[in-house]
Parts: C-alpha cells; structure tokens; sequence
C-alpha cells in the first residue's frame, strides 16, 4: 500500500485526517459485520469454550491484538495466555500443548511466516487451532479448524485494529455470557483488590 498512501491527498486541516480514518475504521467493521460467517463464529466460540487453556499468537500488529485477545479472554471466564516472541520460538513454547488446549493465531498481511509454520505444527497434532485473518485465501486459514475474517484496511502502511477489536470485544461477550456467574465473581474480586490497592 506504499504507492496507494503516497498518493492519497493530505487533508486540509487535522479534524479533516481524523474523519478518513474513522470512516475507513467504520467501513471496516461494516464489512466484517456483513461478511461475518454465524457458523465460523459459533464454532469458534464453542471451541474456546471446550479448551482447558487458550494459547494467542501473532507478530507485529498481531502480537498486540493477541495480548489483547487473552486479556478479554481472561475476563470472560476462560484461562489464556498470550505467547511472546522473545527468547523462544512460538513453536518452542507450543510443543508441550495436547489436545484439550487451543491455539488462536492472528495473521494480517504481510502475513508472518512464523505464524503459519507455528498453528501447522499444532494443527498436525490434533491441537485445535482457530484464526483471525483478513480474506479466506489467507496462509493461515489452512491450519485453522475454524476462522474469522476481518477487514483491516487502513490509509496508513499497517493494518487497521478498529474491526479486529470489535471482533475480540464481540467474541469476550459471547464467553462472558456463558460464564456469567464467573465472570461476575471475577469482577467483584479484581475490583475489591484495586481498591485495596489504590485507596489503603
């Protein structure tokens, strides 16, 4: 997309720049929301919810998303954690997954080869593993049992996060009204601690 934003005009003033990115973020979750497979979505709740613990992986802007996808996760009652590329390879930090485990990937162009190299290792040992990515031809979706599409469109070089969020938000939700209950005894403890801790 180099080409494409060396070309697009500069807006006249900074409120102009704000309203094209934010009716490009607008668009992007309309079309997710359009494009939005009930199944694939129902199917990849239902395997979160089946997993003893949730693994989320992804580079660059991914990495991000996918810590933020544990986070949510945590909230919502189910046990994730979000797998870092530091001193480890994610393959490294995957290989003592079974069956009952799941790993979530999240890949946007341009799509990292560690990524796919990392939910095929998993797939091809009966992991369950699910995705998020941008288009259904996406490397990821072969080594996915089940798979959102997101559109992450953006006026800048990186990807968009405006529809991913929305798409995280939305699956934390759905877990969180499964686990109701837990999810409200979670609050309540994590709130009664903070206020511990900021107002003792």
């Amino acid at each position: 997309p180099e080409d494409r934003f060396k070309l697009m005009p500069r807006g006249k003033d900074h409120i102009s720049n704000i309203i094209r990115v934010a009716r490009q973020d607008v668009e992007n979750i309309n079309r997710t929301i359009d494009q939005l497979d009930p199944v694939q979505f129902r199917k990849f709740v239902e395997l979160i919810r089946s997993a003893k613990q949730v693994y989320t992986i992804g580079l660059g802007i991914s990495s991000l998303m996918a810590r933020i996808g544990a986070y949510l996760f945590n909230q919502a009652g189910v046990k994730a954690y979000a797998c870092r590329k530091d001193e480890h390879s994610f393959i490294e930090r995957l290989i003592n997954l079974n069956e009952s485990d799941l790993v979530m990937a999240l890949s946007f162009p341009p799509y990292s080869k560690e990524t796919v190299d990392a939910l095929k290792f998993c797939y091809q040992r009966n992991i369950p593993c699910i995705s998020i990515t941008d288009t259904p031809t996406a490397p990821i979706v072969r080594w996915s049992h089940a798979h959102i599409i997101v559109k992450s469109k953006n006026l800048f070089f990186t990807n968009s996060i405006a529809a991913i969020s929305t798409i995280l938000n939305a699956l934390s939700t759905e877990l969180a009204l499964y686990h109701k209950d837990k999810t409200a005894d979670n609050s309540k403890l994590i709130l009664k601690m903070l206020e511990d801790e900021f107002y003792s």
